[in-house]
């Protein structure tokens, strides 16, 4: 079986053989074999040589087959290396396998047509400088010594004439590398990997005859995202017509952080997807539509463990973007669970864009810069735009400028939002807080910005958000709930109206609110008007500057407040930020006023407040003055007021009706209007204590026990002028205090005791009257200098009226003289005279009017009774020495009988007998000559005083503890015979019985 076979195999080659055709068709097929065997081994090293000596650098080729009659290239262990690089640097590119095949057939129709490009397992590996990538240079060839002249027109119709085409591109298993010199710091690594990358029906027409259109169909599966491509391109006189759609899949973000340098990201990540249709016609024709979403975005910043900003979704919808004519037209705009941090108290509030340090100067200079570019900008090619719809939905703030971090929850609708001047646009806004929510509603307008809607405000708490904030007097805020039902209309003027409320306020000092506290139940503000022209600045209405605030009605409804004042004035909130101990840069240049022109380049603000009906309910408050030592301390225990017609800056009110309770049930009552040219207030103070107001005597030298103000008074504002009427009285006022009594008496002349004895009543009282009139200027300027000087006219008035009885003299504010006239006897007498019975029964009714006061009664001895009582003395030697005895004693008888008649008839009150010059000698003689008893003037002085004191106290009713008798006058005499008269302050420590 096996002979016959083969016998049958070789007779047959023999047959071929033996034809001559055969054997050239043999020979030539086997030339070809032994090329297409030779072949890859002699091209291999040419063509490397050829590339190193074409490029700075080297090609390594392990392998080359060729597929001639397919026009099939394959490269095997194909690497591209640069002599920039390291020598033991990887390849700038390298693949295990590359191959290409070409068709023959269009070579012929000038077209390259590529039926596939395959590279499989591949590496690029590249630098980035700032001059550009870093790649193989070619090597530049040595200049022909008269190169010929270039023909640009003939070479670029050669070029023109010539198309490309592509069956398929395709790129599997390969990685990407770029490292990234141009970044600040380390070099930042990029890296990029591909799965399956495939450009299919790729085809490139050069010349306006063709019919079929340039195709691109690009997808690329990479290790992260997909990337796909379609285009179509046409060429036309005018140039080419592009028509293309771009689709990304989850392609990652992250490396882009490396050229957001300025703002200081150490975070970034997310996936961008996005299918967009580009259309391009030469001359005429540029837009852009599509969609494009970033999802699961995070950016994060150095100073914060959680994300400065993070993002569920955002996601835009084009419905045309169109280049020529600079307007987008955007379909819609859907965000959906963005949550941002912000820090309020931060220079930059916005952490998202809080540049570095090191770059800060930097990227001020790049906005100012930008800025100024826009100002410049030619208002022409600005552009428009608008947007059909935009959703926010689960937005959350996170505000850090506190301790506690405070979430805010939004939720926003804006549809048909323009560019186009005057269109407004719905909007809904909601922002809901820990506690309370927000709530907007109406039409903006971005262009001029307005807004016309209604806000509402549901409870919401202030505390919370005043401490994210960095203001004034903010962290003194412990509660307080916000509510608000406004219409508002916001432009160029702001126009509100509506109800604004503030419920449970707590203010009070950081660290013990014992110095300030205010505290409400409630405050409401009913808003008839409240109107702010040009607001902007830029109104075009023409109205000046000014700010319309019309109430309809103020209730604040159970107040509390705590006020203090020290050294420094009254302890309040700080209305302005906490000035800091700077020292002021000196400058040797001096510093030039700036142009008046420029000084006030806006009108000042005209404000104009309307208050139709305000009230105050159920207000309690203390009051402390730690200035005073001790500290004073006082309370008001309730407080009502009701006003209305109440306008500022006038100053008017139509009518005012105050009640107040004070300390122990002190009452202040108050009534009336005002007016600037026709005022009447009508006031009521009933029995203030004040003992409370001790602490402001201790540097006057007084104090108060007890005592009561009771104050009613009457004041009348017509024109410039003015008149107050006041009735002052003071109950059961006891003062005390020497260094005070001297101070009294210097600055009244009197002791107060006794002034308080004059000014009391029979029931203990004080009352004096203090009118008070004068010009409006005046009461400006000193009002309280007026009342003063008015308190010590009707002080001394008082005062005067009792003194004027027994003969004291009161002039310019004060007593001049304390000193009346004593009740006069007659000498050596203790029986009142008529006209001493008089000046007792005036004596009597000053004591029955002035029941605080004593008298004090002093008998006195003047030398009139020293002379009768030596007569006394004599006339009785006189009549115990008759007859015998007579005559050795006294000498002769007839003149003792003369005398002594003389002597009997003057004492007796009966006409004297006359002496002769002799005989009134002798009597001189022996009234010098005799002595009374040692107790005579003494016993008489007692008696005149017992006398007066007796008959106040029989005859008057003058109870015994007002009558005050003293030690008699005798040494030195009195210049007249009686009882000295004075005047003392009664000693409420004893019983007054009569």
């Amino acid at each position: 079986m096996d002979a016959p076979t083969v016998g049958t195999r070789s007779g047959r080659l023999a047959r071929l053989l033996a034809s001559r055709r055969n054997r050239i068709l043999l020979a030539a097929g086997l030339f070809c074999l032994i090329v297409r065997i030779a072949l890859p081994e002699v091209l291999r090293p040419i063509l490397v040589t050829r590339a190193d000596e074409a490029l700075a650098g080297r090609i390594e080729l392990e392998d080359l087959d060729l597929a001639l009659l397919r026009g099939g290239v394959t490269l095997h262990g194909f690497s591209v290396h640069s002599d920039e690089r390291p020598s033991e640097a990887p390849a700038l590119f390298e693949a295990e396998r590359l191959s290409t095949n070409i068709s023959w057939l269009a070579l012929l129709g000038r077209t390259l047509e590529i039926e596939e490009l395959s590279i499989e397992s591949f590496g690029v590996r590249l630098d980035r400088f700032d001059d550009g990538l870093l790649l193989p240079k070619p090597i530049a060839a040595d200049e022909p010594e008269s190169p010929p002249p270039a023909e640009p027109e003939a070479e670029a119709s050669i070029m023109e004439t010539w198309s490309l085409a592509a069956d398929l591109i395709a790129l599997r298993d390969g990685q990407i590398e770029l490292l990234d010199h141009t970044v600040k710091g380390e070099p930042e690594r990029f890296e990029l990997g591909i799965e399956d990358f495939s450009a299919r029906e790729l085809a490139i027409r050069s010349t306006q005859t063709d019919d079929e259109p340039g195709r691109i169909a690009i997808e690329a599966q990479l290790d992260q995202g997909a990337v796909s491509l379609a285009a179509w391109i046409k060429q036309y006189e005018a140039g080419l017509d592009v028509r293309s759609t771009l689709s990304l899949v989850d392609i990652p973000i992250d490396k882009l952080r490396a050229y957001l340098t300025a703002f200081g990201w150490d975070e970034l990540a997310g996936q961008l997807d996005a299918s967009i249709e580009h259309h391009y016609e030469p001359g005429g024709l540029h837009e852009v539509r599509g969609k494009a979403s970033l999802k699961d975005l995070r950016v994060g910043v150095p100073r914060f463990e959680e994300p400065a900003l993070a993002w569920e979704n955002l996601e835009i919808v084009l419905d045309r973007i169109d280049l020529v004519k600079r307007h987008a037209a955007i379909a819609s705009i859907q965000s959906t669970g963005a949550r941002v941090l912000v820090d309020p108290k931060s220079d930059s509030p916005l952490a998202l864009l809080t540049p570095p340090v090191d770059v800060e100067a930097e990227v001020e200079a790049e906005v100012i810069a930008a800025s100024e570019a826009a100002e410049t900008a030619d208002s022409e090619s600005a552009w428009t735009w608008r947007v059909e719809k935009t959703n926010v939905a689960d937005l959350v703030v996170d505000l850090r400028g506190a301790e506690a971090p405070l979430l805010l929850r939004a939720q926003a609708e804006l549809a048909s939002l323009s560019s186009k001047p005057g269109v407004r646009a719905p909007l809904t806004l909601s922002v809901a807080a820990e506690q309370g929510r927000l709530d907007l509603e109406g039409e903006l307008a971005p262009s001029p910005f307005a807004f016309e809607g209604k806000l509402r405000i549901a409870d919401l708490a202030l505390p919370p958000l005043a401490a994210q904030v960095e203001a004034p007097a903010l962290d003194w805020l412990r509660q307080g709930t916000l509510r608000a039902d406004l219409a508002l209309s916001l432009g160029d003027d702001l126009h509100a109206s509506g109800l604004i409320g503030l419920a449970g306020l707590d203010l009070g000092e950081a660290q013990t609110a014992k110095q300030f506290r205010v505290e409400w139940k409630d405050l409401e503000l009913a808003i008839q008007q409240f109107e702010l022209n040009d607001l902007t600045g830029r109104s075009a209405s023409g109205k000046p500057r000014a700010l319309d605030v019309q109430l309809a009605r103020v209730q604040l409804s159970e107040p509390r407040f705590v006020l203090t004042r020290e050294a420094t004035g009254l302890v309040l909130p700080p209305l302005s930020p906490a000035s800091q101990d700077v020292e002021p840069a000196v400058s040797a240049e001096p510093i030039e006023p700036a142009p008046a022109e420029t000084a006030g380049s806006r009108d000042p603000l005209a404000i104009q407040v309307v208050i139709a009906d305000a009230r105050i309910a159920g207000a309690r408050g203390q009051l402390a003055d730690r200035v005073v030592e001790p500290y004073y301390r006082g309370r008001i225990e309730a407080l009502e007021v009701h006003a209305t017609g109440v306008r500022w800056p006038e100053n008017e009110v139509d009518a005012l009706d105050l009640k107040m309770e004070g300390l122990r049930g002190a009452t202040l009552a108050m009534k009336g209007s005002i007016h600037p040219g026709q005022s009447q207030l009508e006031g009521k103070l009933v029995e203030l204590p004040l003992d409370q107001f001790n602490p402001y005597l201790t540097s006057t030298g007084y104090s108060l026990r007890q005592g009561a103000l009771s104050l009613d008074s009457t004041a009348r504002f017509q024109s410039e002028q003015f008149t107050t009427e006041s009735k002052l009285v003071l109950a059961a006022l006891d003062v005390g205090g020497a260094d005070g009594d001297a101070a009294f008496q210097e600055n009244f002349g009197i002791p107060l005791s006794l002034a308080l004895g004059l000014l009391k009543d029979l029931d203990g009282k004080i009352q004096l009257a203090i009118p008070v009139a004068g010009k409006r200027d005046k009461v400006n300027i000193g009002f309280g200098r007026i009342v003063a000087q008015a308190l010590r006219k009707a002080l001394v008035g008082a005062l005067a009226s009792p003194l004027k009885l027994f003969g004291a003299v009161a002039g310019d504010g004060k007593i001049k003289s304390l000193a009346p006239q004593p009740i006069a006897f007659p000498p050596g007498s203790s029986e009142l005279s008529a006209e001493g019975a008089a000046r007792a029964e005036e004596l009597a009714g000053l004591l029955a009017a002035s029941p605080g006061v004593a008298l004090v009664l002093t008998g006195q001895g003047s030398d009139s009774d020293q002379r009768v009582l030596r007569e006394r003395a004599l006339l009785v030697q006189l009549e115990a020495n008759r007859g015998v005895r007579a005559l050795a004693a006294l000498g002769e008888i007839a003149t003792r009988r003369a005398v002594r008649d003389h002597l009997g008839r003057k004492l007796a009150g009966e006409t004297p007998r006359a002496l002769s010059d002799e005989e009134a000698h002798w009597l001189e003689t022996a009234i010098s000559q005799s002595v009374p008893r040692t107790r005579a003037l003494e016993e008489l002085a007692e008696d005149r005083a017992a006398r007066v004191r007796d008959l106040l106290a029989s005859e008057h009713g003058i109870a015994a503890t007002r009558l005050v008798v003293e030690s008699p006058r005798v040494d030195p005499p009195a210049a007249e015979p009686g009882v000295g008269i004075a005047l003392a302050a009664l000693d409420a420590s004893k019983p007054s019985a009569p």
